[in-house]
């Protein structure tokens, strides 16, 4: 009776471990599903999701009871979330704009 209850446990737990494998190997293959925090799940992020997102990062990067390295890891989230709404906001913009550039500076207005 208690071989019985023991090896039905290792045999869930076998199968557990053999699932959780398959399921990770394929989303790796497949790439079914983007890991949180990924450059392609940040992508797929709306304007709403991506505020919420970033400010959780921002305020555990802030936080001083992280430690120096996990608050680097912060930082490097908040660069790369950064870099993805830099990038699809530019690419939204028209290319031939070139910005003004007057003789005084970036930006100023001509009235000499």
């Amino acid at each position: 009776m208690e071989k019985k209850k023991v090896m039905t446990s290792f045999g869930l737990l076998v199968s557990a471990i053999t699932c959780a494998g398959l399921g990770k190997y394929l989303n790796n293959k497949y790439k079914i599903f983007p890991l949180k925090n990924s450059v392609k799940w940040i992508q797929q992020l709306s304007d709403e999701d991506w505020e919420i997102e970033r400010e959780k990062v921002r305020t555990n990067f802030c936080n001083p009871n992280y430690s120096d390295k996990k608050r680097l890891e912060f930082q490097r989230l908040l660069q790369i979330f950064d870099n993805v709404k830099y990038s699809t906001d530019s690419s939204n913009r028209d290319s031939n704009i070139s910005p003004v550039h007057r003789e005084h500076g970036w930006y100023l207005p001509n009235d000499d």
